[in-house]
C-alpha cells in the first residue's frame, strides 16, 4: 500500500510461494564388504517444477518458488549420468522431499552419481587444481553394466545437457 498523498510505502509483502525441500539417494556404501544401502543427500542436483528451477546444495537440499510436482533427473551440475541401453533415471513427486531409489533409476546410475559427488569432495580437499575436480564429470555406458571406472576419452552423452560447461567424460565399465 503506498501513501497517495506522499507516494511512501506503507506496506508490502512477498506473495512469492518458496518451498523448501531435498534430495536424497539410496546407494551402496564405498566398502568391499556388501554393506546394505544408505541414504546421503544428492548434492548439486537441479530441481525443476512448474518453470523454475532450483540446484540442491551440499546437503540436498533447495529451496524452489513453485508448488510441485518437482522433478529431479542425474544430471547437476558437477556429475551428469546418463543410461545409454535404457530410459535416463528420472524423479518426479507431488513432495518438494525427493528420494532415489532403484525405482526410479538402475542402482549403478544412483551409486555412480553420489560416488562421483563424494570423489570429489575429497578432491577439493587434497587436489583442488586439479582440473577434473571443477567439473562436470559426465558418466555412463553404451551396455548397461553396473561398475564404474575413469574415461576422459568417453563419448558425449545421448543427449546433451542444458546446462553444460567445460567438463571431464567417465565412462562406466
Amino acid at each position: 500500500f503506498v501513501d497517495a498523498e506522499t507516494g511512501e510505502v506503507l506496506y508490502s509483502e512477498n506473495e512469492v510461494r518458496f518451498v523448501d525441500g531435498s534430495v536424497t539417494a539410496k546407494h551402496h556404501e564405498r566398502t568391499i564388504d556388501g554393506s546394505p544401502l544408505i541414504v546421503s543427500p544428492a548434492p548439486l542436483a537441479w530441481v525443476d517444477s512448474d518453470g523454475a528451477s532450483a540446484l540442491t546444495d551440499a546437503n540436498g537440499d533447495y529451496t524452489i518458488s513453485a508448488d510441485g510436482p518437482y522433478t529431479t533427473s542425474l544430471v547437476g551440475d558437477y556429475a551428469q549420468v546418463y543410461n545409454y541401453v535404457g530410459a535416463n533415471g528420472s524423479l518426479t513427486s507431488t513432495s518438494a522431499d525427493l528420494a532415489w531409489t532403484s525405482s526410479n533409476a538402475t542402482q549403478a546410475e544412483i551409486d555412480t552419481y553420489v560416488f562421483l559427488h563424494q570423489v570429489r569432495d575429497w578432491g577439493l580437499v587434497y587436489a583442488p587444481d586439479v582440473a577434473w575436480v571443477q567439473g562436470p564429470a559426465y558418466a555412463g555406458r553404451p551396455d548397461g553394466d553396473s561398475a564404474a571406472r575413469a574415461d576422459s576419452n568417453a563419448p558425449a552423452a545421448a543427449t546433451a545437457p542444458t546446462r553444460r560447461v567445460n567438463s571431464r567424460r567417465f565412462i562406466m565399465a
